[in-house]
């Protein structure tokens, strides 16, 4: 009946979840800043502490040599720090929470060649696109989809318009035939799977790769994911991963 009723709540008031969020978001904050007040790459919190999907990154950061990294959803910093620290490579990372935008802005402070900006991904990678990153190479790790309102869709149709050349992973994707692999799931016409991006990407004829480890051999979260890239001499390079990436059906 508690659940019942706060369920209702939250469809009558939706600034009461709101205000929820933004105190859930200050507690993580708080608590990150306390345990952890700087990034610590012998702590593996990035990618969701996850071991196979840090080496599917590392595979094809070696495989593009990037020109730069660009992260939607900068959270509290772990993956924007590890991704700084592997590639060396300049991240621009933005993060619509302020709570976690200042948490990671202060944790990653020794970083030289990190961009962090505080507000919508789809704002952010519509100005990135209108700079000369946009005749770069970049890999694009996609994780700004969280609550009621995903970007996901806009975000890749901002990408595909703009760069010629990148490679994109998308966070918290479900795995076909391993739902081992967990993903979000935000009701109806908003399960971040390959039925909601399939229409831009058969459109815009862009191949998608999944994880090729069972889910029950990764490690930490075991979150899903998804990689994409135009098709030709981009997904010919990602085939030559197939112990690491398998094309989608």
């Amino acid at each position: 009946m508690k659940k019942f009723l706060k369920n209702i709540i939250h469809k009558i008031f939706p600034e009461y979840r709101d205000l929820q969020v933004q105190l859930s978001e200050i507690e993580n904050a708080f608590a990150m800043l306390s345990l952890r007040p700087e990034y610590e790459s012998s702590v593996n919190l990035s990618f969701n502490s996850q071991n196979y999907r840090r080496e599917i990154v590392k595979s094809l950061l070696d495989e593009f040599k990037f020109d730069a990294i660009i992260e939607t959803g900068t959270y509290l910093g772990d993956t924007t720090g590890w991704l700084l620290e592997n590639s060396k490579l300049p991240v621009y990372s933005c993060e619509i929470s302020p709570a976690y935008f200042f948490t990671a802005q202060k944790r990653l402070s020794k970083f030289y060649n990190v961009h962090l900006e505080l507000g919508d991904s789809r704002n952010f990678l519509s100005n990135l696109s209108k700079t000369d990153l946009k005749e770069k190479t970049c890999f694009f790790y996609l994780d700004a989809h969280w609550g009621r309102d995903l970007p996901l869709t806009k975000e890749i149709k901002i990408i595909d318009d703009a760069w010629l050349d990148y490679v994109v992973m998308i966070d918290d994707f479900r795995v076909p035939g391993d739902d081992g692999y967990g993903y979000d799931d935000y009701g109806p016409g908003k399960r971040i799977e390959i039925k909601l991006i399939k229409p831009i990407l058969d459109e815009r004829s862009i191949s998608a790769f999944f994880p090729s480890l069972p889910s029950q051999r990764e490690s930490g979260a075991k979150r899903g994911c998804v990689v994409f890239t135009k098709t030709g001499r981009n997904s010919d390079q990602i085939k030559k991963l197939a112990e690491l990436l398998v094309k989608a059906e």
